[in-house]
């Protein structure tokens, strides 16, 4: 919590979540000419910000703005898929990038209309996975799919 400076040289109150800085305004809806001028607090969750500022009646004016400081989750997005097979080994791979706050999952079979986890969830770690399916996994099929499920964490 603290203020900053704007292009026009106002001070504006600021708070970080996760090490961004957000200004109050931008994130709470706030009286029509009210302007937090310092954020001076907050509580333990980062829901509740105090401060000062210039009122709607042009006075200095202390405030208590509860907000939900919870970053919204990434957006939901389909990863790039980079299928290979190694005939020599007889292993099928898949290779995809990973976003942190989504889950990861691999999900094997020989009916690609009804494949089955192969693990746990995994969390993204903005990294690139790799999943390995040889004659372990595979139990020896002659067809056999791999898929990637992604879901919010």
């Amino acid at each position: 919590m603290g203020y900053g400076q704007n292009v026009a040289g106002d001070e504006e109150a600021i708070f970080w979540v996760d090490g961004q800085p957000y200004r109050v305004p931008d994130v709470v809806v706030l009286p029509e000419y009210w302007e937090p001028f310092r954020a001076t607090g907050v509580d333990y969750f980062g829901n509740t910000i105090v401060g000062w500022g210039r009122g709607t009646s042009g006075a200095f004016e202390a405030y208590a703005l509860t907000i939900d400081a919870t970053p919204t989750p990434p957006p939901l997005v389909a990863p790039t898929i980079r299928a290979s097979f190694n005939r020599g080994k007889g292993t099928l791979s898949i290779r995809y990038q990973t976003i942190p706050g989504l889950l990861y999952r691999i999900r094997g079979g020989s009916n690609v209309s009804s494949l089955a986890p192969l693990g746990p969830w995994s969390a993204g770690l903005g990294i690139e996975q790799e999943s390995l399916a040889d004659s372990s996994i595979t139990g020896g099929a002659t067809s056999f799919f791999l898929g990637l499920e992604v879901q919010p964490r």
